[in-house]
């Protein structure tokens, strides 16, 4: 419809009194606060206002966007009855479009015939749209005369429709929001319990005209699917289904927004095979949310016909969102309340079938609850709060102060208040306190709510004691994995570096050896001094290795039933003289009335890790104190100060050395048992000294347990398994014979992978007369025994090689030259058992570094037991 431009030259000006007037009337009409003679009021002014014959206020029809139905109509000065028409009736398209429309004359043959436009004879029109407040139509106001309009009041005209008709739209939105609130609240309290969903889903389809209306609930156990609580469907309502997500538009609404799908719904989700059954081409659904925002279901409707005024059906599904999902809540709540009840009343059961074992019933689902005004008044409590507290419901109404809570936790839960009075759900770790003076780990949560049309906050307890102590513990263990992950990486450690270093020393001792044997040695002194403190030297280097050793794998020497006060003695007799005289031994012995039971320990080994703690307490006192040596027989509790294992109540045998010295920190008893880890000056500690002890006392199976805190002096105790029974020791290693001067004679496969030891040994063994064939691959050694023609009178082979273990190698001898002597070296014994060597046919194991004069005399006699062995060909 074309609107013609007026000439404005031409039109008379109306009187500002007129405008005013006019302006007046139409804000007395708008502001009528009459609501139920509105739209008439507003059809009557409007006609007077721009004397026309009729002005009618009209909406679309329900079920089409081409017909309409008045709200109001003013024809020739009066009020008639509402009726209804079709756009057609005015010329109109189905859908005219959000355009003014104004028409000053022509209108006539446009009218329908028969409708009661034309029967009027209606000749001039405006017609302005009214849509919502999302921009969706909701009908027209229309003003028709039966006469031309003058052009010249076209602004005039569209000004005065569009001042009646935004209130036009305001009331049509109200009124319609009004109604659905009604027809909800009407059923929902005329519907008992169990059909509120009936009776929602029913009236949900009957306002909005579709076919169907679904309510579901959103199941936490079935993430893509829901339990459909009712759904309408052509007259029929149907309960408790399971519905499938996958592929519905419900899955583009469940957690999320408002969608709207007005046609084509089949295509858009050609998997749905409910909604292809059913023919459904339209679709509008919200989510149901509960308060805390979790998704808890959906509210939908669908059409067989294309949906229109999507506008009025979110607001529409809005409102039935919010009471739908108040309703899920209640059921879920319930439900929740069901079982709680049932498990209270089966505790009853339990506790009148034996009242001796089961005194009181405590529900775990239950928490305490407190409700607190705006000003933190306590306004109400819970049952389990009485119980749990002890404080009754009478004593806790109307304080405004922290009662079950320590009082240092009061400013921290004023704070949480204040934020959960604006809005916020708050949380606190703190701790319930009885009134008898029991504490508990407490998890406490402030929920904002309003009570009684007032802010308030309810709080919500829950016990975490075992939680906290669970989580307390799982610390504890951690911090225990940690610690022997780090003991075992630094055992790893030490022990590649024990290796490499038994490496130098064989070869360094060696040529110290060889050098101190020549003769020209006697004649000259000065150097037969220097050789001999160079040996010395490398003697105390090769202590320290053992010293990693010991650490990293602990040797087991010989073992023996001994008594501690004996242990203890021989322990002072090696201390006393490293002892200034302003240092004090306090050492008393237990009664020989009470002897305590033996150990098994190697003497040497054990003495020198007390020795060490000894010689640590007389480092820690400096110039002036005592060291106290206690031994005793008593159980132990805790944990291990070096490997944090945990200690059961066994009894125990210990060895006790305190001092009353500096005392440590905790950050150096966290890493006093680390290998190269000290706190005294340079040159004054290796930093092994603790970290043998640690070897060697796990290697006899037992703890240790310090107690230390700066300027409080040190304790250190020993803790080894109490001996029941003599136990079975090794042989002790038969002193070396004395070296023979008799060259030895011999063809010998000497196998090492390490330049330094492989020329030293070549020399070394040369020069005793023996024909050394040197192999530094093990791999290429094992090819050449399995070769022809060579004779070999003896295999001598280092243990730690790359690609084959000497050990393996001692086998492949064994197997390919029977008789052949096979001795191994080795820089840690222990890692070697003896069934090994024998099951490879090693005749005889050396630990490096080697002592020539050791060797010697080894190979002297296995050289002298075996024959050559020839090579045959098969």
């Amino acid at each position: 419809m074309n609107t013609r431009v007026p000439n404005l030259e031409a039109c008379p000006v109306r009187p500002p009194e007129a405008q005013a007037e006019a302006l007046r009337r139409a804000a007395v009409a708008v502001a009528h606060p009459n609501h139920a003679e509105l739209f008439a009021v507003l059809a009557r002014e409007l006609a007077a206002l721009l004397e026309v014959a009729l002005v009618l206020v009209a909406v679309y029809s329900e079920d089409s966007r081409s017909k309409m139905r008045t709200l109001a109509v003013s024809l020739d000065g009066r009020a008639r009855p509402n009726f209804g028409f079709h756009l057609e009736d005015l010329g109109f398209s189905p859908e005219p479009g959000p355009s003014y429309q104004f028409l000053p004359t022509g209108a006539r043959p446009r009218l329908g015939r028969g409708s009661l436009f034309a029967r009027a004879r209606m000749d001039s029109l405006a017609a302005f749209p009214l849509t919502d407040s999302g921009g969706e139509p909701l009908g027209l106001l229309l003003a028709m005369n039966r006469r031309p309009m003058d052009h010249c009041l076209a602004s005039h005209v569209e000004t005065m429709l569009g001042l009646f008709g935004t209130r036009a739209c305001a009331e049509i939105e109200r009124q319609r929001t009004e109604e659905t609130l009604r027809a909800v609240a009407l059923a929902v309290s005329a519907a008992g319990s169990d059909t509120v969903f009936d009776e929602l889903v029913r009236l949900l389809a009957t306002i909005l005209h579709v076919d169907v209306a679904v309510v579901a609930r959103h199941e936490p156990s079935e993430p893509e699917g829901m339990r459909i609580l009712a759904l309408y469907c052509d007259g029929h309502v149907m309960r408790d289904m399971s519905y499938s997500l996958v592929g519905t538009p419900c899955a583009t609404v469940l957690g999320q927004h408002f969608r709207a799908y007005p046609k084509g719904l089949q295509a858009l989700f050609p998997g749905d095979r409910e909604l292809r059954e059913l023919g459904c081409q339209g679709y509008a659904g919200h989510p149901l949310t509960a308060l805390d925002g979790t998704p808890i279901g959906i509210v939908s409707v669908a059409s067989r016909r294309p949906l229109t005024q999507v506008g009025r059906l979110r607001a529409t599904l809005e409102i039935f969102a919010v009471r739908c999902a108040a309703e899920v809540e209640r059921l879920r709540a319930s439900e929740s309340q069901k079982l709680a009840m049932e498990d209270l009343r089966q505790r009853e059961r339990e506790l009148q079938r034996s009242e001796e074992q089961y005194r009181t019933i405590f529900n775990a689902s239950v928490d305490p609850m407190a409700l607190r005004d705006a000003r933190f008044r306590v306004v109400d409590v819970n049952a389990t709060y009485e119980a749990m507290t002890g404080y009754s419901r009478a004593e806790v109404i109307g304080l405004d102060r922290v009662l079950a809570n320590p009082e240092h936790a009061g400013a921290a839960i004023r704070a949480m208040h204040e934020q959960a009075l604006v809005g916020a759900t708050v949380r606190l770790e703190t701790q319930l306190l009885r009134r008898d003076g029991h504490r508990y780990d407490l998890e406490l949560r402030g929920v904002p709510i309003t009570h009684r049309g007032q802010p308030h906050v309810l709080y919500i307890g829950r016990d975490v004691t075992e939680r906290a102590a669970a989580e307390r513990r799982r610390s504890e263990l951690e911090r225990q994995l940690r610690q022997a992950q780090k003991m075992e990486a630094i055992g790893q450690l030490t022990g590649g570096l024990a290796h490499d270093f038994n490496n130098i020393l064989t070869t360094v001792l060696g040529y110290i050896g060889m050098a101190q044997e020549r003769p020209s040695i006697a004649a000259d002194p000065p150097l037969a001094r220097q050789l001999e403190q160079a040996r010395l030297a490398a003697e105390r280097a090769r202590e320290h290795v053992a010293q990693l050793l010991s650490f990293s794998s602990p040797r087991r020497g010989e073992r023996k039933l001994l008594a501690p006060p004996q242990l203890a003695a021989q322990v002072l007799q090696l201390l006393r003289p490293n002892l200034p005289t302003s240092i004090a031994v306090d050492w008393q012995p237990p009664p020989d009335t009470a002897p305590l039971p033996p150990v098994v320990a190697d003497p040497v080994q054990f003495e020198q890790a007390l020795l060490n703690l000894c010689l640590n307490a007389r480092d820690a006192i400096g110039e002036q104190g005592t060291i106290r040596l206690r031994t005793g027989h008593a159980p132990a509790a805790g944990h291990c100060a070096s490997c944090s294992a945990r200690l059961d109540t066994d009894r125990w045998v210990y060895f006790e050395v305190a001092d009353d010295g500096l005392g440590m920190s905790r950050e150096v008893t966290e890493r006093m048992f680390e290998p190269f880890f000290t706190t005294k000056d340079v040159g004054r500690g290796t930093g092994m000294g603790l970290a043998m002890v640690h070897g060697i006392v796990h290697d006899h199976g037992g703890h240790l347990q310090v107690r230390s805190a700066p300027g409080r002096g040190t304790t250190f105790r020993v803790l080894l398994p109490a001996g029941e029974q003599q136990c079975e020791t090794e042989q002790a290693a038969s002193s070396a014979s004395p070296a023979s001067s008799a060259p030895l004679r011999g063809r010998v496969l000497l196998v090492e992978d390490e330049p330094i030891v492989s020329a030293f040994m070549s020399e070394l063994m040369g020069g005793w007369g023996l024909d050394v064939v040197h192999e530094c691959d093990p791999l290429a050694a094992a090819r050449r025994l399995i070769a022809h023609g060579e004779p070999f009178s003896l295999l001598l082979t280092d243990q730690t090689m790359p690609g084959m273990t000497g050990l393996a190698l001692a086998r492949h001898a064994t197997r390919e030259r029977p008789g052949l002597p096979v001795l191994l070296y080795t820089g840690n014994a222990s890692d070697v058992s003896e069934e090994e060597l024998s099951a490879c046919g090693v005749a005889s194991l050396l630990r490096k570094p080697i002592d020539a004069a050791v060797l010697r005399p080894l190979l002297g006699e296995l050289l002298g037991a075996a024959q050559v062995v020839e090579t045959q060909a098969l």
